[in-house]
Parts: C-alpha cells; structure tokens; sequence
C-alpha cells in the first residue's frame, strides 16, 4: 500500500467503527516554484538547474503536486518522490513527458494527517445541532405577507414532509373554512369575500 495513491486503492463497502481516512492538504511550506524546472520521459524525473530541491524540504517517499506545466501530463495531482538530490526528484504514479525549463512551474508537497471516522462526522457536522428557532428569530421581519410569499409546514399525509405553502395558499384554504361558519353580510349569503372590508356588526357572537 506505500505509495499508492487514493485511486490505486481497494474500495470499502461499508465503515466499521474504527475506520481511519487519510487527510492531505498542500503545505505551505515545502513547495518549489521556479523556471529552471525541466521534465524527463526517460526516468519519470523533474530538474532544477538551479539545485533547489534539497533545501526546499522534500524527502523521498513525499507525495507532490505539480502545477504550471505547458504539458498536461507534467502537472500530475499527486506522485510519490522515489529519489530527491538538489538537481533532480523522480517521481512514481506520474506519466512525465520530455520538456525544457520555460513556464515557472511548481512542485508542493502533500502533508497528510490520520482522522478517525467519528472525528470526521463531527467535522462535517453529524455530530453538530442545526438551532432553526435562532435562525428564524434573527431573520428579517416583514410586515404585510404577500401571496408568494411562503410559509415552511409538517406535512402529516406524507410521513410528516417537509413542505412549504404560499399565504395565498392559505388565504384560500382560511376563506374556505371561515366560508362555513359565516355568511356574508346584509342577509345575503353569499360568503366571505376576499380583501373585502369585514363588516363586523354582521358577525355573530357566541357569549
């Protein structure tokens, strides 16, 4: 398993307890950029006319990052380093094409970290609480609704969904209701009528 990269691995079905990830960001210091770097077919190597490697802080077995390349295939996301010397790392896992020093181009080592699976849960917020009440608390207010506006609602006949509705929704759906219990003023029967004035002295009273 040494040097191989993450597509070289086998795929796990499932994730025990116990289950370690690898983690790798670029670091921030062990790089090189430079336009004396040159690229060699023959033996998968990068070259710096200028001996920089060594004093940049790269070891063999580091994983890199190559970018600036005119060549594509001399921009490899991750290779592992064989051999480093001050003029020349190899590199394994890449396929480098022959090219001259030109473009500045750069070489960044990865630095990888162990995290534990409940670690990384944590980190990606399975083991965090989402405080809607706050959220919702902080919002902005407004005062007239109008009838796109949408309101958020359990949706019990669908296994309790998620579902949003429109105030014109629920104008609709109010008016339908209120419609059965009181008719419309003046005797006429004829309902609730919407954004009509409500003529309170024909509401009946129940005390």
């Amino acid at each position: 398993m040494a040097n191989k990269r993450i597509t070289e691995l086998d795929e796990a079905g499932s994730l025990p307890e116990g289950t370690q990830f690898v983690v790798s960001t670029l670091s921030p210091t062990v790089k090189r950029t430079a336009a004396t770097l040159s690229f060699a077919a023959g033996d998968q190597s990068i070259n710096d006319s200028a001996n920089g490697f060594v004093a940049a802080g790269f070891v063999a077995g580091d994983q890199v990052k190559v970018t600036g390349a005119a060549a594509g295939a001399n921009n490899p996301f991750s290779a592992a380093l064989t051999s480093v010397a001050a003029g020349k790392i190899k590199l394994s896992g890449a396929a480098l094409v022959t090219a001259a020093a030109g473009p500045s181009v750069t070489v960044t080592r990865w630095d990888s970290k162990r995290v534990d699976l409940d670690v990384l849960v944590d980190e990606l917020g399975g083991g965090s609480t989402y405080d809607l009440a706050a959220d919702v608390h902080g919002a902005a207010s407004k005062g007239t609704p109008t009838g796109a506006d949408e309101l958020a609602l359990v949706d019990s006949a669908d296994g309790n969904a998620l579902k949003k509705l429109t105030w014109s929704n629920l104008e609709a759906t109010l008016k339908d209701y209120f419609d059965t219990l009181y008719s419309g003023g003046g005797g006429g029967g004829g309902g609730m009528t919407r954004g009509a004035a409500l003529d309170l002295a024909n509401v009946p009273t129940f005390l």
